[in-house]
């Protein structure tokens, strides 16, 4: 842009703030309605393997063949086969869910912040800088401009969400290094551990999340648009 600081405002009117809020809340709501909800009863699904496997096994014997104790172990490992697939894939679906609600509401706010500052600035100009931005230097931008955005109590778990997201997406690098730092509990490390990491170890396929922690996740990115002022001055040079 130019050289002329001027001081522009960033307007979320109170219909635009429930429209968002709405739709964070309907992907929360679907997410657990309609996907974590096919994977409520992983063990009934799991011991009806085992028996289908069992009788299977037991129909192909002659009367008087076979071990019956080998069938049932047979049986068993199917079991817990099908018990550990769907559990790792409910964890990936759970993970997936997670990243789509970060990424809904980082562009929802990217989008949000263009068209409002589009009509102060150069629309195009003004798009490429906001998209192309790390939402840690929008952070940062708010809190030049009066809301400390930072020092709010959801924030701490927005920075986890997009350490866990990240880490999910890419595993191994920086986000990884920094989760274990500050916020261990997603890969398994105990507080006590987190200052002393070389010796514990730890690697991308160590991220999980619970049910708990989705939903605490998804409250605090609800939070951040509750908080968010109706008005925000920024200094942008023209």
């Amino acid at each position: 842009m130019g050289g002329v600081l001027k001081k522009i405002n960033l307007y979320l009117w109170g219909e635009a703030r429930k429209s968002f809020l709405a739709a964070h809340d309907f992907y929360v709501e679907q997410m657990q309605s309609r996907i974590l909800s096919q994977f409520s009863d992983l063990e009934f699904e799991a011991d009806e393997v085992a028996q289908n496997t069992f009788e299977r096994l037991g129909r192909t014997l002659s009367y008087g063949e076979g071990d019956q104790s080998e069938c049932a172990e047979v049986a068993y490992e199917a079991g817990i086969s099908r018990y550990e697939a769907l559990s790792e894939l409910r964890h990936q679906v759970l993970l997936g869910g997670l990243a789509g609600l970060f990424h809904q509401g980082d562009k929802t706010l990217r989008h949000h912040m263009a068209r409002e500052l589009s009509q102060w600035c150069d629309q195009g100009e003004i798009k490429n800088k906001i998209w192309k931005l790390p939402i840690d230097d929008i952070f940062d931008v708010f809190d030049s401009c009066g809301w400390p955005v930072k020092t709010l109590s959801f924030y701490s778990s927005i920075e986890a969400l997009q350490l866990v997201v990240n880490v999910y997406k890419h595993g191994e690098g920086r986000s990884l290094d920094m989760l274990a730092m500050k916020y261990g509990e997603y890969l398994g490390i105990e507080k006590s551990h987190q200052r002393n990491l070389e010796n514990f170890y730890y690697d991308f396929q160590s991220l999980s999340v619970s049910d708990e922690q989705f939903y605490a996740f998804s409250v605090s990115l609800r939070e951040f648009w509750v908080a968010m002022p109706e008005n925000i001055y920024l200094n942008i040079s023209l």
